[in-house]
């Protein structure tokens, strides 16, 4: 290969070009480090790509397209194999079905418990200290976001407010996987298999994705932060301004789950090793130093609160997940619904959760396409993206087993990951390697559209009916208990576990339950060494001797269980008038009380 061979710049013609005509630029260079052979990539045009997985995301990437102009450097070419017009037209009516039913699930699915913790959260913030004060046990980005919105939006509609914020993290998370796919990948089939693998995956599809939690919210983060990286750093000479972004976004979707810490390591130990033809020196200036920089930023709120209070930033958000909590769910077992304790258990969920449904797909093809590179020896190239991804996915899945009690959201973090793997390791295939694969895509894509599709599209019934989404419900729901509240003309606050229907109707709740069940129920395991760092600590047996000296306006039950077995009895003690209450689009809502003083 001679010096000025394109190949040994980097530059590869793709395949299906005219003897003579100008070659495309592909993705896979062999200066930047880790290539160990020359791949010849199919090659799509943007509007070709977004039109083939469906149009989900047209609008969005047109707008990320600018501010990501320096990440986008590889052409637009026109492929052979064009899908025809009525391929595109189906297309983009598929893909507006699926995000009108994901936007109606999201808009429809029941008020849970945890979004009683994050969305009081929010709405208090800026009223008592997040830690100390509400009683926060996560880190602050989630409760910082809802805080922005609430204050942008208005101070209704809290909960409405936060799904439609889930609603555009599902959007971005999908805009981030169309970017990398249509760096690396340049297959229609394979974009839209991992826009698939995501959208319509059950893991994603219950509470973790569909409420106002921060089960989901980092996803979109670390997606965009793993682009980012790619591209500034798989080139001949690294972007320090995109690894300072990458940095950025990377620290701030660990800022909403701690568990997502873990999953800045391999990106920490990439930057030190690649690109691998550059010495040290450069790496640590035009990466490292940048994405630290970013990092820096990205992780101020954390950093501000754990450097303000250390030690009452480490018994809010890691020991009152330990101890307490496990000395609640150790006094109170719950046989019809048992909690996951030991490790064995857990390693019985997992299997659960990852073999079976889309999950299992995915590994299916994984295993797949290693074994076509197998058998074919030289049709798969692997490079350090791939290495990346990988580690990130091990580290993911790791991570998933350290939560205790384990609960099923616990083990989302690895799929996005393998999503991308996924996508990535078909794109490093060399052109018969992927005609020897297409056939199994094909089959796993419908099998994905089969597994998911039934979970999704039934919530497209609720969308013509927005009275009855559950952020808009809930918020009426709000405004009539408060005014059977003000009728009463009492003066004092909601004693409520359950706060957020009372947030809905501008009724004042106690911040001693701001966090709802889940610090009262824990705080008799809470250390007693520990407890100066809560400013309104309460336990069951104290919270008679709270409401008695300072009466509650109202009191309302029934959608926490056991748990709110103290504010019944108080209320039936002290002579307060029950009304029975059907709140409907909420977990447990059925036999709701709202107690009265007569």
């Amino acid at each position: 290969m001679s010096w000025h061979d394109p190949r040994r710049l980097g530059l590869q013609a793709a395949p299906g070009r005219r003897p003579g005509s100008r070659p495309a630029l592909a993705p896979a260079p062999a200066m930047m480090g880790g290539t160990v052979g020359v791949i010849l990539l199919p090659t799509r045009t943007f509007g070709q790509f977004g039109l083939s997985i469906g149009g989900i995301l047209g609008g969005t990437i047109m707008m990320l397209r600018t501010a990501f102009r320096e990440a986008a450097e590889v052409r637009d070419v026109t492929s052979p194999d064009t899908p025809d017009r009525a391929w595109r037209i189906a297309a983009w009516a598929v893909g507006a079905l699926c995000l009108l039913a994901l936007f109606a699930r999201i808009m429809t699915y029941p008020l849970q418990h945890d979004e009683q913790f994050y969305v009081s959260a929010g709405v208090l913030f800026g009223e008592y200290p997040l830690y100390p004060g509400i009683g926060f046990t996560h880190f602050p980005n989630i409760a910082l976001l809802y805080a922005s919105a609430f204050a942008l939006f208005g101070d209704a509609h809290y909960l409405l407010i936060g799904r439609l914020l889930t609603f555009m993290a599902w959007i971005a998370s999908c805009a981030a996987l169309v970017l990398i796919a249509r760096a690396y990948v340049r297959s229609a089939l394979i974009g839209g298999l991992m826009i698939v693998l995501l959208v319509l995956n059950p893991m994603f599809l219950n509470a973790t994705g569909m409420t106002a939690t921060n089960n989901f919210l980092p996803v979109p983060f670390m997606l965009f932060g793993l682009y980012l990286f790619l591209r500034a750093v798989d080139r001949s000479r690294p972007a320090p301004v995109l690894a300072l972004a990458s940095g950025l976004l990377l620290a701030v979707a660990a800022g909403f789950k701690a568990n997502y810490l873990p999953l800045l390591v391999p990106f920490a130990i990439a930057v030190l090793l690649v690109p691998p033809g550059l010495p040290l020196r450069i790496r640590l200036v035009r990466v490292a130093l940048p994405m630290l920089i970013g990092g820096i930023i990205g992780g101020l709120p954390v950093l501000i609160y754990a450097l303000g209070d250390p030690e009452g930033f480490i018994a809010h958000v890691f020991s009152a997940h330990r101890g307490p909590q496990l000395g609640y769910w150790a006094a109170h077992p719950d046989p019809a619904d048992p909690k996951v304790i030991g490790i064995a258990g857990k390693l019985l969920l997992a299997h659960r959760l990852w073999l079976s449904g889309v999950p299992m797909l995915m590994l299916v093809l994984l295993l797949s396409f290693l074994t076509i590179a197998f058998v074919r020896r030289e049709t798969l190239v692997l490079r350090w993206p791939h290495l990346l991804l990988a580690a990130l996915a091990v580290v993911g899945a790791a991570i998933s087993f350290v939560p205790t009690p384990s609960f099923p959201q616990y083990f989302t973090p690895p799929l996005p990951f393998a999503i991308v793997l996924i996508g990535l390791l078909f794109g490093a295939l060399d052109l018969p390697g992927r005609n020897l694969a297409r056939p199994l895509v094909a089959a796993v894509l419908t099998l994905a559209v089969i597994t998911g599709a039934p979970l999704l599209l039934p919530s497209l019934i609720g969308i013509a009916n927005p009275g009855q989404w559950t952020g808009i419900r809930v918020a009426r729901d709000g405004a009539a208990i408060a005014a059977l509240v003000r009728q009463q003309g009492g003066a004092g606050p909601v004693a409520t576990l359950s706060p957020i229907h009372a947030q809905e109707g501008r009724l004042p709740v106690y911040p001693h339950f701001a966090s709802g069940q889940f610090q009262v129920r824990a705080a008799p395991w809470v250390p007693r060494d520990e407890r100066r760092h809560y400013d309104y600590f309460i336990t069951p047996d104290t919270i008679p001797a709270l409401l008695a000296a300072q009466p509650p306006a109202a009191v309302l039950t029934g959608m926490e269980g056991n748990a709110d077995a103290a504010l019944d009895a108080f209320a039936r003690e002290r002579g307060y008038r029950m009304i029975p209450l059907d709140l409907r689009k909420v977990e447990d809502g059925e036999r709701v009380r709202l107690y009265l003083p007569r």
